[in-house]
């Protein structure tokens, strides 16, 4: 862990909240987690926001523990394979490298791509995880995303 990201044990710890640990929720093949980040990268929503943005790919990410952006691709290993991590990781995707990896505007962003992945009552859901694990976060991006 960076000693730089001051916050990332607290956003992992709000997120298993809400999204369960590993072995909470089944994992996802290789095939249809690219399924769901290709519908997410095609939807209204995304193209509105991202509308440069080249496509993400999402790879096996074999050989590591932990879900990483790295070379512009989201690499999930097996243990990992979740539609809230896809989301996740497309967020470090977008984000300008300079910022603060789990950072305030990250986690406003993150926010705001659950609400528009998986709708409101879950943004809302991890919006209290935040507060409970002291997460700090934008709120500016949360409510109105990358404009």
């Amino acid at each position: 862990m960076d000693p730089l990201d001051r916050q990332v044990k607290k956003v992992y710890a709000a997120e298993a909240e809400v999204f369960g640990t590993h072995k909470d929720i089944p994992d996802l093949s290789l095939r249809e987690l690219r399924q769901f980040g290709r519908e997410i990268q095609r939807s209204a929503w995304w193209l509105g926001a991202f509308p440069a943005r080249p496509t993400i790919p999402i790879k096996d990410g074999r050989g590591s523990e932990d879900a990483r952006h790295q070379d512009g691709a989201a690499h999930i290993p097996k243990d990992a394979r979740r539609q809230d991590v896809v989301i996740h990781e497309f967020c470090h995707a977008v984000m300008p490298q300079w910022l603060e990896w789990h950072g305030a505007a990250f986690c406003g962003l993150l926010l705001w791509l659950y609400g528009k992945a998986f709708g409101e009552s879950v943004k809302t859901q991890v919006e209290k995880a935040f507060r409970r694990n002291r997460v700090i976060w934008d709120r500016r991006a949360a409510q109105f995303g990358p404009t």
